[in-house]
């Protein structure tokens, strides 16, 4: 059992590997067909061991926004070094650095900025996922 900042994990941050070009393949309708989000979600990569989940990338997009780790993590309620190190194992998993932490304010590389695309993207599609499945979905009682 790994520990995250003050609160406890059973999995190892991480990211999905993966080289999505967009979303909408049809260049009209913004919403991807449930089925088809489903398909590409149980086909994106798992790399290194790390397990996806959607709190770090969340946390990436945080960083990204604030341009600063120790914003993020007072965001995510998280300490710095466990942003530091969600962010080096997103990083090990796709197997290119992100962001360039030497300069202040932090600046994404060019492989994190298509990669923060991507993941906005999908950030998206989980949202509109989750916001169906309530609409059609039987409430928990």
């Amino acid at each position: 059992m790994s520990k995250i900042g003050s609160r406890s994990s059973s999995h190892k941050c991480g990211c999905f590997k993966s080289s999505i070009q967009r979303l909408d393949d049809s260049g009209n309708n913004p919403y991807l067909p449930l089925a088809d989000f489903l398909q590409r979600i149980a086909t994106i990569k798992i790399s290194n061991g790390y397990l996806v989940n959607f709190r770090t990338l969340e946390l990436f997009c945080t960083i990204a926004d604030r341009r600063s780790f120790s914003q993020a993590a007072a965001v995510h309620q998280l300490t710095q070094s466990a942003v530091s190190q969600a962010i080096q194992h997103l990083e090990e998993s796709v197997g290119v650095q992100l962001s360039n932490r030497s300069k202040r304010p932090l600046v994404l590389t060019a492989a994190g900025k298509r990669y923060l695309s991507g993941v906005r993207a999908i950030l998206r599609s989980h949202e509109r996922l989750q916001r169906e499945v309530r609409q059609t979905g039987e409430r928990l009682s």
